[in-house]
C-alpha cells in the first residue's frame, strides 16, 4: 500500500471526493487502534527455601504465605509443590591443589561425593562433572548409584600427575548443560577448594547462566586448619575472598554456600571416622537442597529476568530465606495478537 500524501493517493481537490483507497487506509488505521491489547504472560518455575534459624525447613506453607514481588508488582502463584525426587549434578574438583594436598583433601572430597550419591532419595537422578585432570568429564544424570559411586571413587586414581588447570566455572557450565532442558528443583552441588585458574567462563557469568533456568548452586568449599592464617583463628585474605565469592554465587542462584572445615591431622583419621564426617556433610547439604518449595508463577513477560523479593511469615528466618535474585526467563510465553 502506498502511504503518500492524499493528493498523490487519489484525492481530488476540485470535487472533494475521496477515492476508495483513502477510505480503506482510514478503516485499517482505525482497526489497528481499536484492537484490544493482549498482555504477554508466561509461566516459570521458581524454587524458594524457607528455613528457621537452625536451618530446618518450615513445613506447611501455602501460596498465600509467599508475598512475592518484582519491584512493586505482585507475582501470581499458580501452584506450589514440594518434590520428593529431582535431578542434581555433583561438580567434583580433582585439581592438584586438592589431590596433592598434604592433609588429604582428596580423600575427604571423594568420601563426601560417595555419601551424597548414597543418601539422595533413590528415585533422584544424579549426574557428575569432573575437572582438574585434562578435559572435563561428564556423566549424564541417572539412577545407577553403584556405577556413579564406582566412577567417582576411581576417578583420577591412575592419572599421571601432570600440570593441569582448574576450569571450575566451565565445569559449572557443563553441569547446566547436562540439566537442559531443566525441570523444577534442579540444582548443582560443587565440591572445590575454590581456585579457578583457566576456562572460557568466569565467575561473573554464572548467575546469568543459571538464573534463567532456575538452577540452584550449592558450593561446598574445602578448607582446613593448615590454611595460612593472618593470626590465630582468622582465615587469610585469599580464603576470605573465595568464601565471599562462593556465598555470593549461592545467594544469587537461590542456593546455600558452606565452608567445610576439615579437622586437624585428617590423614590420621581411619576410614570409619572419614565416612562419619562425610556422612554429616552430605546429610546436611541434601536436607537443605531437598527442602525447598517449588512455585509455578504466572508473570508478565516483560518482568522475566527482573529482580524479585519475597516475604514469608515466622518462624521463617529472613537470613535463611533462599531464592534466586531474579525471575527466570519465560519458558512458554503467550504471544499477543499482531496485525501487519
Amino acid at each position: 500500500m502506498y502511504w503518500g500524501n492524499p493528493i498523490q493517493s487519489g484525492h481530488t481537490p476540485e470535487t472533494g471526493v475521496s477515492c476508495p483507497r483513502v477510505r480503506l487506509w482510514i478503516l485499517l488505521l482505525t482497526a489497528c487502534i481499536s484492537l484490544p491489547s493482549f498482555a504477554q504472560e508466561c509461566k516459570v518455575n521458581l524454587s524458594v527455601g524457607a528455613f528457621d534459624g537452625d536451618l530446618h525447613k518450615v513445613p506447611g506453607l501455602s501460596a498465600p504465605d509467599f508475598n512475592l514481588k518484582a519491584g512493586d508488582t505482585p507475582i501470581s502463584i499458580g501452584n506450589i509443590t514440594t518434590l520428593s525426587a529431582r535431578r542434581f549434578i555433583i561438580v567434583m574438583d580433582a585439581s592438584r591443589s586438592i589431590r596433592n594436598h598434604k592433609e588429604g583433601r582428596w580423600r575427604y572430597s571423594k568420601a563426601i561425593v560417595g555419601r551424597l550419591i548414597a543418601k539422595a532419595p533413590p528415585e533422584s537422578e544424579i549426574g557428575l562433572v569432573m575437572l582438574g585432570l585434562g578435559p572435563i568429564v561428564r556423566v549424564a544424570p541417572n539412577t545407577d548409584r553403584a556405577a556413579l559411586t564406582k566412577f567417582a571413587m576411581e576417578f583420577g586414581e591412575d592419572s599421571i600427575d601432570e600440570p593441569a588447570g582448574t576450569p571450575l566455572w566451565d565445569a559449572v557450565g557443563h553441569a547446566a548443560s547436562a540439566l537442559n532442558p531443566t525441570m523444577p528443583g534442579d540444582f548443582v552441588i560443587m565440591l572445590t577448594d575454590g581456585f579457578a585458574n583457566e576456562g572460557q567462563l568466569t565467575q561473573e557469568k554464572i548467575p546469568n547462566l543459571l538464573q534463567p533456568n532456575s538452577i540452584r548452586l550449592f558450593p561446598l568449599l574445602l578448607e582446613n586448619q593448615d590454611t595460612p592464617f593472618d593470626e590465630p583463628g582468622v582465615l587469610s585474605s585469599l580464603s576470605e575472598l573465595i568464601t565471599q565469592q562462593m556465598n555470593s554465587l549461592a545467594k544469587a542462584t537461590g542456593g546455600f554456600g558452606k565452608v567445610i572445615e576439615l579437622p586437624w591431622r585428617i590423614k590420621k583419621y581411619d576410614d570409619a571416622e572419614v565416612q562419619e564426617f562425610a556422612d554429616g556433610i552430605a546429610r546436611n547439604t541434601l536436607d537443605v537442597a531437598f527442602g525447598y518449595y517449588h512455585l509455578q508463577l504466572t508473570v508478565p513477560a516483560e518482568l522475566a529476568g527482573k529482580k524479585i523479593k519475597v516475604q514469608l511469615p515466622k518462624p521463617v528466618d529472613k537470613q535463611y530465606t533462599m531464592m534466586q535474585s531474579r525471575l527466570p526467563e519465560c519458558s512458554n510465553a503467550v504471544r499477543p495478537l499482531s496485525v501487519r
